[in-house]
């Protein structure tokens, strides 16, 4: 199907599929560097270094620039598929993929939004291979025989340097991180939501920051003593960008109780909770927040659920936890001693 459906009718003199003798004597060997380690592996087809078997499992096609320029160019033109079906493999559903490809892919959007593109990207020990259309026009074929390669860079550095661009000249900047102070004067959380606003926008499909951005930008707010802002945001965050890690809003309830602000770390803590009930160490922050606060019955109910989750898991905390228990049973009976 390859052949008779792409190969042959464009011509494509240099690509091929599966295992054959022109596959292991024409592929250029790959180098896989391996961090912090020379010398460098080699993976030669054919000589044994390289199980072949894996081939067809990242699709066992040998091409070269040439030909997969040819390839891109027939699918722009609609010379392989009619109009309607060209459209609709192009269409991008959840998170920009598309049918064999990414429409304005996170990675490289990120580095140059004001330029669209179509990417389909892919990678085998010692090789990697990526292929890149522009709504501008610009194609960008880039085949490696090392591993890795920073795709990223190399896309967007062969982009501007095709197109004599030193900088790229966006309006579309998010607020630095550096420092509460950078943050603020960048436009704050305003300037951080329209950001992402317009990035959605632009790329087709909902752009968000990772959860320990978000988590970031609260705990700046915190810093900078905007405790309204950084509830507000917060709220916002959660809404639109719900965290994927039990870390992300143990961390804020965390950075609310270092400023005393128990009430705003208990209702983040409890919103941890609900999102990851089967967490213990959730359970033991939320008993830190009352315990802190003075709620100490509270907080024992927070720690035994916590002791009862990490036993059932055999967390390496457990101990912890029955200290925690009976640290807070003695702080209760004082109480009660001292208490007329």
């Amino acid at each position: 199907m390859l052949d008779e459906g792409i190969v042959v009718p464009l011509g494509l003199a240099n690509t091929a599929f599966a295992i054959d003798e022109a596959l292991t004597e024409a592929v250029t060997p790959g180098s896989s560097f391996n961090k912090h380690e020379f010398p460098v592996t080699i993976f030669a087809l054919g000589d044994g270094s390289f199980d072949e078997r894996r081939l067809p499992r990242a699709g066992a096609v040998y091409s070269t620039v040439e030909d997969l320029h040819r390839f891109v160019q027939a699918l722009r033109s609609n010379e392989l598929l009619s109009q309607a079906m060209t459209e609709r493999m192009f269409t991008p559903q959840l998170d920009g993929n598309a049918y064999g490809w990414f429409r304005n892919s996170r990675a490289y959007f990120l580095r140059n939004p004001e330029a669209p593109l179509y990417t389909s990207a892919g990678r085998l020990a010692g090789h990697n291979a990526l292929m890149a259309f522009y709504d501008d026009g610009t194609t960008v074929i880039a085949l490696a025989n090392v591993d890795p390669v920073d795709t990223v860079e190399l896309l967007t550095a062969t982009y501007l340097a095709t197109h004599g661009i030193t900088e790229v000249a966006t309006d579309v900047k998010r607020p630095r991180l550096s420092t509460p102070r950078a943050f603020k004067q960048d436009g704050g959380t305003q300037a951080f939501l329209a950001y992402y606003a317009t990035l959605t926008e632009r790329a087709g499909y909902a752009v968000q920051p990772s959860g320990a951005i978000c988590g970031e930008v609260v705990q700046f707010l915190i810093r900078d003593e905007a405790f309204d802002e950084a509830v507000e945001f917060a709220d916002i965050a959660l809404e639109k960008w719900p965290p994927t890690s039990p870390e992300i809003l143990n961390d804020i309830g965390y950075a609310f109780m270092r400023r005393n602000r128990f009430d705003d770390a208990q209702r983040y803590l409890e919103r941890n909770i609900e999102l990851y009930p089967d967490v213990a160490n959730g359970y033991d922050s939320l008993g830190e927040c009352h315990e802190r606060a003075g709620k100490l019955e509270t907080a024992r109910e927070s720690y035994e659920r916590a002791l009862e989750l990490g036993q059932t898991d055999e967390d390496r905390f457990v101990s912890f936890y029955e200290r925690r228990i009976a640290n807070i049973d003695e702080m209760i009976a004082e109480r009660t001693a001292t208490t007329p």
